[in-house]
């Protein structure tokens, strides 16, 4: 069984590496015929604009990143409730009986 993992993972591997290289093969054809410039291509304001858009859609993955975190974090343990018992004032029941053996033994 898990052949066949391996192979569906090894499948989905090349299949993205395939992607990848399809979509590396486009943006050079539109560098070339111009319809993609690169960033030194641009012109002051271009960069800047450019950078803008980048920075916007940098912080906007950061958002959702954070959200997606914040609703996958399960809430916090609720806080133990106090019981209304009064605090012990004396040594317990326990204690007690076990002094009262101990000094039966000794006599």
């Amino acid at each position: 069984m898990p052949h066949a993992a391996l192979a569906e993972s090894a499948r989905q591997y090349r299949k993205h590496r395939a992607y990848l290289k399809k979509e590396r093969e486009r943006w050079r054809k539109d560098r070339d015929t111009g319809k993609k410039k690169a960033i030194n291509d641009l012109t002051e304001r271009g960069k800047r604009s450019q950078k803008k858009k980048l920075k916007e859609a940098k912080k906007a993955a950061r958002d959702k990143a954070r959200t997606i975190v914040e609703l996958q974090t399960p809430p916090p343990s609720p806080e133990p409730l106090e019981l209304d018992c009064p605090p012990q004032l004396g040594p317990s029941r326990q204690r007690l009986q076990g002094e009262r053996i101990r000094e039966r033994r000794k006599l």
